[in-house]
């Protein structure tokens, strides 16, 4: 059984990890072609269960199989990640004897259809391709199929010359050969990119959920002959236990999208392939990332230490992925409604956590509810601002607000148009260095005489502990200078006083933001944050 054979017409690839309940199934399916001219090169990856021992077996009784190993769970024997430039060892150097015309990867809990190589090979033979694909068909755990995956007819020699394959057919080719398996490559093209396509990824660029795609991005660049073959024979299994459903999500996801977002516009730069509706489709994707890993957030929430102000701060760093700049604009009413979800799910984790509001997300969230039940309220302004110019908020989530806020204040337009930069743009101008702050000096309404009078009345109040008279006079300033800094210094200081904790903490975290280089008004925001954070540690 299993002879071997001069040279195989196809070497297949498999990285095993404890899939005792799986692997067996994999192996049968390459051993069972109906192309029996095969060879399988498993590398047990440090398994724990009875993976190694299946794996020994087969390759002890059948001369097509090879087996190498891992004695840790790691990318390469002796430990090590992908990013210390280990990936070349990951299928490399192959035993000379088991070399075949084409290899092909499989993961060690799919399976092969019977015919996956009689009919990929024959399609590949006919233009002798670089790289063939066949159609997928995904299962659940319950094997039941819930998708199918085929691939758009497609069979040429002279790829980068015939740039109507990808310009016409980006979704259906993007998707079918985004992924390793599934297809065979020709083993002298396989070789010759090969450090080039595995072993460079490495910091932002490598991540587990995208680096089959990156590297398929990367041989798609060099390649000039694909052929497809328009019927699933490779069977995708989606496991809880497998390293695509428990990839990194959260904020490596934005991370990923970046990657993923600049490889394929190499691509399209590569086969001239822009138009609209292309970078259209790569905007979507980025979008696509995103999302997930926004809704993985709720997975996030009941795990031991994940306090809802480090789930705020994951997806806030989802939301600074620069790639969203360039259709956050026109989308912003989707976007919010997906995130708005996420925060909601964030905060209501530990509502008494008072330090939620430390995220300019959380204060969103609060503006939003603040303009449904008082549109006209004086806080609006304030809170939307520091929210625009938070630290955190490199795309100015929010800007889709400023129509609700701007014609209910007055002094908007000076603030926000006057002869001195917008303060959009003076956020930009500044980002680089430590003036990254908003221009509170540039609102004309402060320097009135009116306002200059409600000034000192306001402090005196204060200091005489007229509080009455106070929010009176409160009140009246804000609506005459939304923005005034007496006005808000004076009314954090009541919320205190009134021991009205969500309000202290917004206003704080508003004010620390609004007003950076001023001492006194940094001292209060931290003073009132420090307090409520030290209760918090209390309960």
């Amino acid at each position: 059984m299993g002879e071997r054979m001069d040279k195989p017409k196809v070497t297949f690839l498999m990285l095993a990890y404890n899939k005792e309940n799986e692997v067996e199934r994999a192996i049968k399916s390459v051993l069972g072609q109906t192309e029996q001219n095969v060879a399988l090169f498993i590398r047990d990856n440090g398994s724990t269960d009875r993976t190694r021992d299946i794996c020994r077996e087969y390759a002890e009784k059948d001369a097509r199989v090879r087996l190498v190993r891992n004695e840790v769970n790691c990318r390469k024997d002796g430990g090590g990640s992908f990013n210390d430039g280990c990936v070349t060892r990951y299928w490399t150097p192959l035993p000379d004897d088991i070399v075949g015309e084409y290899v092909s990867i499989i993961d060690s809990d799919d399976y092969l259809e019977p015919d996956f190589v009689e009919k990929l090979y024959a399609a590949a033979n006919t233009i002798k391709a670089e790289i063939a694909v066949s159609g997928s068909s995904f299962f659940d755990e319950k094997g039941v199929v819930f998708n199918k995956r085929l691939p758009p007819p497609v069979c040429t020699r002279r790829l980068s010359r015939d740039s109507e394959v990808f310009r016409s057919n980006l979704p259906a080719m993007y998707n079918t050969f985004r992924t390793w398996w599934g297809k065979l490559f020709r083993t002298d093209f396989f070789m010759k990119y090969y450090d080039e396509a595995w072993s460079t990824i490495s910091g932002s660029e490598y991540w587990w959920g995208a680096f089959d795609t990156l590297i398929m991005l990367r041989y798609l660049v060099h390649c000039e002959s694909i052929v497809s073959v328009e019927q699933p024979l490779y069977n995708f299994f989606l496991l809880r236990s497998s390293t695509y459903a428990n990839r990194p999500v959260g904020w490596v996801r934005s991370l990923e999208a970046e990657a993923l977002y600049h490889a394929s516009n190499r691509l399209l730069d590569h086969f001239h392939a822009h138009t609209r509706q292309n970078d259209l489709f790569l905007l979507s994707l980025n979008w696509g990332y995103l999302f997930e890993a926004l809704m993985a957030v709720q997975g996030y929430v009941k795990r031991p230490g994940v306090t809802p102000c480090r789930l705020l701060a994951g997806i806030a760093a989802v939301l600074n992925c620069p790639v969203l700049k360039y259709y956050i604009r026109g989308n912003e009413t989707t976007i919010w409604k997906v995130v708005q979800q996420q925060v909601e799910t964030a905060c209501r984790a530990r509502p008494n956590d008072m330090m939620v509001f430390t995220s300019y997300l959380a204060r969103l969230l609060y503006l939003k509810k603040l303009l449904d039940s008082d549109p006209a309220s004086v806080l609006a302004p304030p809170l939307l601002i520091s929210c625009l110019f938070d630290a955190e908020n490199a795309n100015h989530l929010g800007l889709g607000f400023v129509d609700l806020v701007k014609h209910r204040t007055r002094g908007w337009d000076g603030l926000m148009e006057a002869e001195t930069p917008s303060m959009i743009q003076q956020r930009r101008l500044y980002n680089h260095s430590l003036w990254m702050q908003p221009r509170m000096d540039a609102c004309s309404v402060d320097d009135t005489q009116e306002v200059k009078a409600l000034e000192p009345q306001l402090t005196a109040c204060m200091d005489s502990e007229d509080y009455e008279q106070a929010c009176s006079l409160l009140e009246e300033l804000s609506y005459k200078s939304p923005f005034n800094r007496t006005a808000m210094f004076c009314r954090i200081q009541l919320a205190v006083l009134t021991e009205d904790a969500e309000l202290a903490c917004v206003l704080a975290c508003t004010a620390k933001v609004l007003w950076p280089l001023d001492p006194q008004m940094q001292r209060l925001c931290w003073g009132v944050l420090d307090m409520y954070a030290q209760d918090l540690q209390a309960e």
